[in-house]
């Protein structure tokens, strides 16, 4: 997939996801430095080759590496977060609420899976302080949420007792818990498993170390020439799964950003 991003002054955009086409297509492209690039770039061929080309032609070079966490620039979901629908894009993603080809059974579970994580994400932004907008704190929450063994079908869960202390009958975050305890009777335990199922990467102490803080400062990208490389490995679905939901947030935080700042379309090509 390709995408030349129009928007103001310099800031235009590249996004790139390549395999064969890498030298006759993507390279050419990203050497006519006219412009800021978000590159995804498997095994980091395109990272290693042309990082210190870009630094040495002014470019303010950065890079999630999903192969070296050790030479990364860190990212935190949540700072990516700034209308209702860049949190239903993430939950939509994490959960693959898109898939269509599912039976009624297995709607209900995914619609009850979407409510839950939308309902902490929305806590967590609402309620908590800044420094505690991490993964970390997602990974907490969702322990509080486990049903008592022995008891799931009537109980009152760690969770339960900390979202009826919301007194806002137009808080988001209950909004969203409450369609979850009701979509999700006898089922508590399932959703939450497939949830923690579906974040698990984010527990992995690797990934951990680099998506509790972000050093992107994607706002940068909007008036000066940025390139920031996406490394994902090929042989690891999982991670190309992370890296491809990393861009999708860049991408609509580009978005917010030009609206926000030149009262434009960052996307109006793609």
């Amino acid at each position: 997939m390709y995408a030349g991003l129009e928007t103001y002054k310099k800031s235009n955009f590249l996004y790139g996801d390549f395999d064969d086409i890498r030298e006759c297509f993507m390279e050419p492209n990203i050497l006519q430095m006219n412009m800021s690039y978000i590159v995804k770039d498997f095994d980091g061929i395109l990272y290693e080759t042309y990082k210190d080309t870009f630094d040495n032609a002014g470019y303010n070079v950065k890079v999630i590496n999903f192969i070296d966490y050790l030479d990364s620039d860190k990212f935190n979901i949540f700072s990516y977060f700034n209308y209702e629908q860049d949190v239903s894009m993430f939950v939509n993603l994490i959960t693959n609420s898109y898939a269509h080809d599912i039976n009624n059974s297995e709607r209900l579970i995914k619609n009850a899976e979407k409510y839950l994580l939308e309902a902490i994400l929305y806590y967590i932004m609402i309620e908590l302080p800044h420094e505690e907008h991490t993964m970390k704190t997602v990974f907490r929450m969702l322990k509080l949420a486990k049903p008592y063994e022995g008891i799931e079908n009537e109980y009152e869960s760690d969770m339960d007792l900390l979202f009826n202390d919301l007194e806002d009958e137009d808080h988001m975050a209950l909004i969203k818990y409450k369609k979850f305890r009701t979509s999700a009777v006898r089922i508590e335990g399932l959703i939450i498993e497939n949830i923690e199922k579906y974040l698990s990467l984010y527990n992995v102490n690797s990934i951990k170390s680099i998506c509790n803080e972000d050093e992107v400062n994607l706002d940068e990208m909007i008036d000066k020439y940025e390139i920031l490389f996406v490394v994902t490995p090929t042989d690891a679905k999982e991670y190309e799964r992370l890296a491809d939901i990393f861009v999708y947030q860049c991408l609509s935080y580009l978005e917010y950003i030009a609206e926000k700042k030149y009262n434009t379309d960052v996307f109006g090509n793609l």
